[in-house]
């Protein structure tokens, strides 16, 4: 497939400048079937304004890296990459998020995330995006409409929030600390200190990934959601948030419901009282779903047998 060049991505940008408008954070780990859906995303944006690509690939054992490098090569003043020797994720002690947070060529005004299975439909995303905060400086993250793609099945789902989810799409601190909602990383856009300020949490209780990111910006700004589709949230059998085995499942979800609870002692203490009841009686059903599960399982061996 045919990409514009560097110069032809950058035409419009202006001839001198210090720092790029956007900062597009791509995380990567074993995505190369998907990767160049991704940084096609990336590539068809038009803006007037400089944005740089900082891509992080997480010690693949694929072709991703080879893909990176062959872009990167590419297109040199706009990707950043860094290739770890190890896998940080799987420590979960919060060694990813520090190198992501501290990485030199991160250095955007505003930050788009977009993980290397995601990607862009939207030519015009980041220029919207921007020109959405540069002109509303109580809104802190613009985030849009999707399309969800099942990869399994080939199934695309459109307009998701509002035909499929059929949200009302408040976005208030209240709302995301009460119902902890899917919204979408992968079209979102934001102000460098909402992402500089994030809480230092422990891993091993919280979950620090998008959750995280959206209750920080609601707890500081106004969330401003866009009716257009701008991306495609690939759906995996397997990834961050969809787990096979339910105790890893359990822990996720434990992790974001702590990360809730985390933010709700912020509020008023008639919502803090109804909502230790209200993700108590969560905790419990996630608690039974469980033990459902294995023993199920257990019993499915024995009939088995």
């Amino acid at each position: 497939m045919n990409y514009r060049s560097q110069d032809e991505i950058m035409k419009n940008w202006p001839k001198v400048y210090d720092k790029p408008v956007v900062t597009i954070l791509c995380m990567v780990y074993n995505h190369a079937k998907y990767i160049e859906d991704c940084i096609k995303g990336f590539l068809i944006q038009e803006t007037n304004f400089p944005f740089e690509i900082f891509i992080h690939d997480d010690a693949s054992t694929d072709e991703s890296p080879e893909i990176i490098r062959r872009y990167t090569a590419l297109y040199p003043k706009i990707f950043k990459p860094l290739f770890e020797k190890e896998n940080l994720y799987s420590k979960a002690n919060g060694e990813l998020t520090k190198v992501i947070r501290d990485a030199k060529n991160n250095r955007g005004k505003y930050v788009a995330i977009c993980e290397g299975d995601d990607y862009w439909i939207d030519p015009l995303k980041l220029q919207k995006q921007v020109d959405y905060l540069e002109s509303h400086p109580d809104c802190g993250l613009v985030r849009t409409e999707v399309n969800r793609f099942f990869q399994k099945s080939g199934k695309l789902e459109e307009c998701f929030f509002t035909k499929v989810q059929k949200c009302n799409n408040i976005d208030t601190l209240g709302d995301y600390i009460w119902n902890g909602r899917f919204a979408a990383p992968c079209s979102w856009l934001f102000r460098r200190d909402i992402y500089n300020g994030l809480p230092d949490l422990n891993q091993m209780k919280f979950f620090c990934g998008d959750i995280l990111i959206i209750l920080q910006a609601a707890s500081l700004y106004k969330i401003h959601f866009m009716n257009d589709v701008t991306a495609v949230y690939r759906v995996l059998e397997k990834s961050a948030s969809h787990f096979v085995d339910p105790m890893n499942n359990y822990r996720f979800m434990r992790n974001v419901s702590n990360t809730r609870e985390y933010y709700a002692r912020r509020m008023p203490i008639k919502f803090r009282i109804a909502f230790f009841f209200h993700i108590e009686r969560f905790r419990l059903r996630l608690k039974k779903y469980v033990v459902t599960s294995y023993v199920k399982k257990w019993l499915g061996l024995k009939m088995g047998k």
